[in-house]
């Protein structure tokens, strides 16, 4: 088992929640403050995803002031915030994240190494549809189906990743959304490393994220946090994604369409 010191988390913690609670912020704090994340993924891979965005972050920032150093004197004058500050908006994300990830007795700050392999005996399932969520606990060798889920969509569920019920220009949301809360119903099963993952989905953008608990798309990348966070929590493997076509997924297609429009409920 390897953890990590007491006092490196707390000192994380404390600084998220600074950095978090300020508009601006130094960006050689911001730098500090990351390479020290960075660290920690030797440990906790899991929380490259926020390495990535804070790292983003800081590039952004510096092509930003490289741009400016070439425009006139009276834009650089109407420019309120100093060269050398970043608005916290831009990681509002990571840094709620870091601070829910590293709360105080947290089990994911400890790793554990197993020795005897992981099973690959159960598979999960998923589909989504514009109206709703459906997924299947399949057992591998024999193909049989073993629980299965159907969830309607909510405006909750709309206002979290910023795509409208209907729209099916939100598609790749909803079907990693199924991904999330397949993983959140059907965790237990793969809890202390006993099982991997598998996932499958005819959604080729949400096994990636999936796979890489990270997106550059905004609504993937808070869902693959969540991922994140809760594969932690469970210590589970890092799941193993595999393409299913949508004529191959007509059970897991069906529950995705729990009341779908001109339907009676």
């Amino acid at each position: 088992m390897v953890t990590l010191p007491d006092k490196t988390l707390e000192q994380l913690r404390e600084e998220a929640a600074t950095i978090k609670g300020q508009t601006v912020v130094a960006v050689s704090r911001l730098r500090t403050f990351t390479g020290r994340l960075c660290w920690v993924c030797g440990v906790l891979p899991r929380v490259r995803w926020v390495v990535r965005v804070l790292y983003a972050v800081i590039t952004a920032h510096e092509r930003e002031v490289a741009k400016r150093a070439s425009t006139t004197k009276v834009a650089l004058a109407r420019r309120r915030t100093p060269e050398h500050f970043v608005h916290t908006v831009r990681m509002r994300l990571a840094l709620i994240w870091v601070a829910a990830f590293f709360h105080t007795g947290a089990v994911q700050v400890r790793r554990t190494y197993y020795v005897a392999e992981p099973l690959r005996d159960i598979a999960i399932i998923t589909d989504a549809s514009p109206w709703g969520l459906g997924a299947v606990l399949v057992h591998v060798p024999s193909g049989r189906p073993l629980e299965a889920m159907t969830s309607q969509l909510t405006e909750a569920d709309a206002a979290d990743v910023g795509s409208a019920i209907g729209d099916p220009a939100g598609q790749a949301s909803w079907e990693f959304l199924a991904i999330v809360v397949a993983i959140f119903k059907w965790g237990r099963f793969f809890a202390k490393r006993v099982r991997v993952p598998i996932l499958k989905s005819d959604s080729m953008s949400a096994l990636g994220a999936a796979r890489k608990l990270a997106s550059p798309a905004p609504a993937l990348n808070w869902l693959a946090a969540e991922l994140a966070i809760r594969l932690e929590c469970l210590d589970s493997a890092d799941p193993e994604g595999f393409h299913l076509p949508g004529k191959l997924n007509d059970l897991a297609d069906f529950y995705s369409r729990p009341n779908p429009p001109n339907c009676p409920a």
